[in-house]
């Protein structure tokens, strides 16, 4: 029983990951600053970003030690190698948008993630990305929603 439970959240956690199609919402989403001198900055930083790849690894035994569950959900707008470029983004973002921003270096594909909002569910921040894919659509064409895990021990 514990096996198909484990599957069946690893299955929603991957849709959740990979999930770019949009989920129209009534509501809308206005909690931002426009600055729109800033554009040229970001579409020069968007020359470095990075597309989504998928990673396929060989079969792992499932650890039962470990509970996981979504802890928030969060749109990323980008992805990038060079660190100026990402802090860049970071900065507008901030300014941009009246949510929790965040940088953060992922070691494992080497890149500078920028992540906007802390969202308690997913169709919450589907309907903040359509928005910002709407409204800044040169620059957040690529933006998609990702559920942070939190791990802990049994």
């Amino acid at each position: 029983m514990n096996y198909i439970k484990k599957n069946l959240l690893i299955s929603i956690f991957s849709m959740v990951i990979i999930s770019i199609a949009g989920c129209k919402s009534p509501e809308v989403v206005s909690d931002w600053v426009d600055h729109n001198d800033v554009e040229e900055s970001v579409i020069a930083a968007r020359q470095d970003t990075v597309k989504a790849q998928s990673h396929t690894g060989g079969t792992q035994p499932i650890d039962t030690s470990v509970k996981e569950t979504v802890e928030y959900f969060t749109v990323q707008i980008g992805a990038y190698e060079n660190t100026e470029n990402a802090e860049q983004v970071y900065r507008i973002a901030q300014q941009r948008f009246n949510y929790e921003t965040i940088s953060e270096f992922d070691a494992f594909d080497g890149l500078y993630k920028i992540t906007v909002g802390k969202f308690p569910t997913y169709d919450q921040a589907r309907t903040f990305c359509d928005r910002i894919m709407r409204e800044f659509s040169g620059e957040y064409y690529d933006a998609w929603v990702v559920g942070v895990i939190q791990r802990e021990q049994r």
